[in-house]
């Protein structure tokens, strides 16, 4: 069952081809080809926009990049080739022949922010002119060796701190963090989405990277004091653009936090449980090669199948998530939280690209070179790193009090619930509950059961579990923040250490804003 997945009907008859990646196989003249896991290019439209000449180049030059290339490189190609088809050739179809006249019309349709769509076309043609696969008119290939095309415009969105899909600001950060935990506690998350999602904040890596992960890659030990230690062994990804597949050959240690090593602890022990109680018979060999972002839906119709055909699919990627479902879970995740930032009307939206691109940008700020960007973010030159430490100056000098009163509203960075007097708090009978200001002052109570590690008051402005009375020292609060935040200023000149209070500063502002409304409706 396993064995004959990536086998098409009629292979027997047709030789097939086998893809970069290890155990997947296609057949050419055959219009869907399955090059990876979660990747199978469709080839329906080549005979209907192609002449019978062009079509079967095009498919032996897609065969060459789909043996040597990664399997979204090739779905690259050929998408990008079918939208020069489509849109050079209008309503007449069948393409018969490729001139000069096509390409300098299709640039000027592209315009000169999307030429990477361009030049993957003209890395097909290239391909069919040295191989001598076709013939391609002579002013065409003069053509391809004038026009020198690069890959695209990047750091755009990195350059211009775009709040769509730019690195997200300290309060935006601070608050996907905090609504993340907030989530898990209440139990509105998945144990594995919630560790998915602080993979990705904590290492910036690339979707692909952590879809590859398997039990074995975690590792968990004590050091000689008694504390945990964590060791997350990721493969590397995108360090061979061509040839032999390098999937799961290259690693990079990273250790872990130990609240995100615990949890991701805890998430390895209910994969083995349950992938346990899918397969009565697997072994701990079977085990160790377990994704730990798995693709639950294959393992629970494999039980019928040998301990030898189960090792041989383990070890390759037919258990592992798609990449895509892996991005959109974060993506979904977050959205779903509806986590505001000062910047936007609405929620914010985030997908794992932009949580690397933030770890990155935090790294830039804190003074860390192009050199440790490009370890932290696994590349192994410099040359796409430079981004980030070009314009390092961010632009979160210290909230006033005018300007945090008005920013407030939209961050949302107080969670908790106004109550008018203790007796309508919750636990408003148990003095323990009571919340005090450094001064003694009496600012509001906790309604969570169980001890709580946490710097009050300042930690608990930003909790969901704090209510503020109407009549606390919110005021002061604020007041003693904005001028907190200004004394660090000066002492350090570090605008990131005078902003580190900037989230609780919004929370405290949304408090006073709130009060003040309150109060106006009771005077009424």
């Amino acid at each position: 069952m396993l064995a004959s997945r990536n086998v098409s009907k009629g292979e027997s008859a047709v030789k097939s081809h086998l893809a970069r990646r290890r155990g997947y196989h296609f057949v050419p003249g055959e219009n869907r080809w399955c090059l990876s896991k979660g990747v199978t290019i469709s080839l329906s439209w080549v005979e209907c926009g192609l002449c019978a000449t062009l079509a079967a180049a095009l498919r032996q030059a897609l065969t060459y990049f789909a043996e040597n290339y990664s399997a979204g490189y090739v779905s690259g190609l050929n998408q990008d080739f079918k939208h020069f088809v489509t849109s050079v050739s209008g309503r007449e179809g069948g393409l018969k022949v490729l001139t000069v006249a096509q390409l300098l019309n299709y640039r000027a349709l592209l315009g000169e922010n999307h030429l990477s769509r361009l030049y993957r076309v003209l890395r097909v043609i290239q391909r069919l002119h040295e191989q001598h696969i076709i013939d391609i008119p002579g002013d065409v290939v003069e053509l391809l060796a004038e026009w020198k095309l690069k890959g695209g415009i990047k750091g755009a969105s990195v350059r211009t701190r775009c709040p769509h899909k730019g690195p997200l600001t300290d309060n935006e950060f601070e608050a996907t963090l905090g609504e993340l935990y907030a989530a898990l506690e209440a139990g509105n998350i998945l144990l594995s989405t919630f560790v998915l999602t602080m993979l990705f904040l904590a290492t910036g890596r690339r979707p692909c990277q952590l879809r590859d992960l398997k039990v074995k890659d975690f590792v968990s030990a004590r050091a000689k004091d008694g504390l945990p230690i964590y060791i997350l062994r990721i493969p590397r990804a995108k360090q061979s653009d061509r040839g032999d597949d390098p999937w799961r050959t290259e690693f990079k240690d990273v250790a872990l936090e130990p609240e995100l090593g615990e949890a991701l602890e805890a998430l390895v022990a209910k994969v083995k449980t349950r992938v346990s109680s899918l397969l009565p018979d697997v072994t701990e060999e079977i085990i160790q090669e377990m994704p730990i972002f798995p693709s639950w839906k294959e393992i629970t119709t494999a039980g019928s199948a040998t301990t030898k055909s189960l090792l041989e699919a383990f070890r390759s990627d037919f258990f592992h998530r798609p990449v895509g479902s892996i991005s959109f879970a974060v993506s979904h995740c977050i959205d779903r939280l509806k986590i505001h930032s000062e910047r936007l009307d609405g929620p914010i939206h985030v997908f794992p690209y932009r949580l690397r691109r933030t770890l990155a940008t935090r790294a830039a700020r804190e003074g860390y070179g192009d050199l440790v960007i490009a370890e932290l973010l696994d590349q192994t030159d410099t040359q796409n790193v430079k981004v980030y430490t070009e314009n390092v100056a961010e632009n979160v000098d210290a909230i006033s009090a005018a300007v945090a009163t008005q920013l407030a509203p939209m961050a949302q960075a107080f969670a908790g619930v106004l109550v008018d007097s203790e007796a309508h708090a919750r636990r408003g009978d148990d003095v323990t509950s009571r919340v005090k200001t450094s001064d003694g002052m009496f600012a509001g109570t906790c309604g969570k059961f169980g001890f709580c590690g946490a710097l009050a008051p300042l930690s608990c402005y930003t909790c969901a579990h704090f209510q503020p009375l109407l009549d606390g020292p919110h005021e002061q609060m604020l007041q003693d923040l904005i001028r907190e935040n200004e004394r660090i200023q000066r002492l350090t000149g570090d605008r990131t250490i005078a902003s580190v209070n900037n989230r609780t500063l919004l929370a405290v502002a949304e408090v006073v804003r709130i009060c003040k409304r309150r109060k106006a409706e009771l005077a009424l």
